[in-house]
């Protein structure tokens, strides 16, 4: 296909003049979620549900369980928006997976604080804010 673009005289992947997702994120005050896997000494994995308030980087943590089920993470988000309300007032997107512990629940409760679902893309090849943060604090242990 490159050859064909080439042969032709038109560039494979035009200048694009739209905002990045990055940008588009930072202007939206957006908000991540997502989980890290935490392995104790005991041989035992908890998962903890955290939240990233993507402008500032400031980190929320919503909990940590054994067997993050759907209806534990909305509870966890639910206490979550309950706690810090001023801090996360200006969100006006949530950034999440498609994983199986987000349910309809979770987003409804996220759309009657405020925020609107954003949903990653499947196969997402960079890794997202959420992502590089788990690496910082496994790096940093």
């Amino acid at each position: 296909m490159w050859s064909i673009l080439k042969a032709s005289g038109i560039d494979p992947a035009p200048q694009r003049s739209e905002a990045t997702w990055s940008q588009f994120l930072h202007s939206q005050a957006a908000v991540a979620c997502d989980f890290f896997t935490i392995d104790t000494a005991l041989l035992r994995r908890y998962h903890a549900l955290f939240f990233i308030h993507i402008p500032t980087h400031q980190v929320f943590f919503a909990g940590v369980t054994a067997n993050p089920t759907g209806a534990w993470t909305a509870r966890a988000a639910r206490n979550l928006f309950l706690r810090h309300p001023d801090q996360l007032a200006d969100a006006r997107a949530l950034v999440r997976h498609r994983g199986s512990q987000f349910i309809d629940t979770f987003d409804e409760i996220s759309r009657t604080e405020g925020p609107e679902i954003l949903k990653t893309p499947v196969r997402t090849p960079k890794p997202t804010h959420c992502d590089g943060l788990i690496n910082e604090y496994r790096n940093a242990a």
